[in-house]
């Protein structure tokens, strides 16, 4: 190393050689070290050695994320247009309470327990066999028949079918109680024509 404290001793035998080391000189490629000596100058150049290229970062691949195929709706697309009505507590013809006057169905009283059957084919809206209110009709069912026609039957002491159960005419989908607003055993049958009540009567 040069040092303003030591002179340049590797020229002892220059008359110039003991003057100091004052300058450092930094440029270019290279690091230069310079040394004025009365009218001469010393010269040491240092060469870096080469730097190796940085690795370049690898780029990441993104995926598309695939579309979700669709899940299919349910829908109710039998059609039993033209098929009639059956009534819906076989062996019990009576009526207490007809439709008419704030009382939208048909009143059919029977034992507790009588089968009650679908009056036409068709799909399983609901079936409520847990909450023994229910709207007022207790354990209930409707039946979807067609894009005119579905029905419903209320006051179950049980049901018998489940929701989107295919049935057919006559089959037993629960049986007679006096579940939800009732005064005694019996089945409340309604009939709906275009989503609008109607009167059962005239289709059993």
């Amino acid at each position: 190393m040069f040092s303003k404290r030591n002179p340049m001793k590797y020229f002892s035998g220059n008359a110039f050689a003991r003057l100091p080391l004052y300058k450092l000189v930094a440029g270019g490629s290279a690091v230069v070290l310079t040394a004025s000596i009365g009218l001469g100058v010393m010269a040491a150049s240092f060469t870096p050695q080469a730097q190796p290229e940085p690795t370049p970062e690898p780029t990441a691949i993104v995926e598309a994320t695939p579309t979700p195929t669709p899940v299919p709706q349910p829908s109710y697309d039998d059609d039993y247009s033209g098929e009639s009505f059956a009534w819906p507590v076989p062996g019990w013809t009576g009526v207490s309470c007809a439709f008419g006057n704030g009382h939208y169905g048909m009143d059919i009283p029977a034992s507790r327990g009588t089968p009650i059957v679908a009056s036409r084919s068709g799909t399983v809206m609901t079936a409520n066999g847990s909450d023994d209110w229910g709207y007022s009709w207790g354990y209930y069912v409707s039946i979807y028949h067609d894009s005119t026609y579905s029905t419903l039957y209320a006051h179950m002491s049980s049901v018998a079918v489940s929701e989107g159960q295919r049935v057919n005419k006559g089959d037993v989908i629960g049986y007679v109680g006096d579940t939800g607003y009732s005064f005694g055993d019996h089945c409340h049958f309604e009939v709906y024509q275009n989503g609008t009540r109607v009167d059962p009567s005239q289709f059993v």
